[in-house]
């Protein structure tokens, strides 16, 4: 009986540093997912158009991710790594205007996009959460430009970590309406 409490009690204490370490291993991919969506923002939105931040990948990037399993492996991205991206907190800090889901123009609400175009006439930009690998090297994101109901186009891009910062290497799933 006395060796089962040892082991309970040696469970106790480790448990906490195990769930700790989990936890901060995504508190670094939150930090940089946070910093590289922060810069990528500037960089892409000169004109400050309104931004959605997708906290789950949308579908057509889910749809990329899977046509390209191959590839994301020669990447060093892993099914987990994306699982992952489900998880990362993201504090987006930007002058552009951050919209909630529920503001953008819908298909199915009649004249939701004259609407919208009244309030921001360029539109505006989706972009996804940033998938990191688990060495913290490389990141997938996805960005789409809506301009109105049947305009815009969108690109999955592949980023990788460099002396100089984050270097884009390859583009996939593009599209343009």
């Amino acid at each position: 009986m006395k060796l089962h409490i040892k082991n309970f009690k040696l469970f106790a204490l480790i448990l906490p540093l195990l769930l700790g370490s989990c936890r901060s291993g995504f508190k670094k991919k939150d930090q940089i997912a946070t910093t590289f969506l922060n810069s990528y923002i500037k960089e892409k939105n000169k004109a400050f158009l309104p931004v959605i931040w997708s906290a789950t990948p949308n579908i057509d990037f889910q749809r990329c991710l899977l046509n390209f399993t191959d590839s994301l492996e020669i990447f060093g991205f892993t099914d987990q790594d994306i699982e992952d991206a489900k998880k990362i907190e993201i504090s987006l800090k930007t002058k552009a205007p951050i919209l909630l889901h529920n503001e953008i123009p819908h298909i199915k609400q009649p004249n939701s996009w004259n609407l919208f175009i009244k309030k921001y006439p360029n539109g505006f930009y989706e972009v996804s959460t940033p998938v990191i690998n688990e060495t913290l090297d490389r990141i997938i994101i996805s960005i789409n430009y809506y301009c109105n109901d049947r305009c815009g186009w969108g690109k999955t891009e592949i980023y990788k970590k460099t002396t100089n910062g984050w270097k884009l290497v390859r583009v996939i799933c593009t599209v343009v309406s």
